[in-house]
């Protein structure tokens, strides 16, 4: 049953990307002479515009901080519903022996984005 539930997502993630018209691997090969030639100017300094870097890092950081709000959300909703649903002091009993597991990995990862977002702010004043 495990293997299962691993692997349908890929089976469903290559179906989706099958039925795409653009290569991903290719992606943006059109100019890729132009961009190596940059690179190699004599007494460039600035190889990376970092108002791009610090926009895409921080655009992670809100797709993390989401899912990570939604997967905490659903795995509560679900063992709320477990909880509701079990019928003996010790089925209700095993629940809440696991949802201190998920309140410390939720805490874990929600509050490693949060320190993620502060550094992104603190370091992005500084330079």
């Amino acid at each position: 049953m495990k293997k299962k539930k691993i692997i349908i997502p890929f089976i469903i993630l290559i179906i989706i990307l099958s039925f795409t018209n653009s290569s991903y691997a290719l992606l943006g090969l059109d100019n890729i002479f132009e961009t190596g030639s940059e690179w190699l100017v004599p007494g460039r300094t600035n190889m990376v515009n970092r108002d791009d870097a610090y926009n895409d890092a921080n655009r992670i950081a809100g797709i993390l901080w989401i899912v990570g709000i939604f997967a905490f959300l659903i795995a509560g909703a679900a063992m709320g519903i477990k909880y509701m649903f079990a019928a003996t002091a010790d089925e209700k009993a095993d629940i809440k022996k696991s949802l201190i597991p998920l309140l410390v990995g939720g805490g874990i990862v929600l509050g490693a984005l949060t320190i993620w977002q502060i550094m992104l702010k603190f370091f992005d004043n500084i330079i």
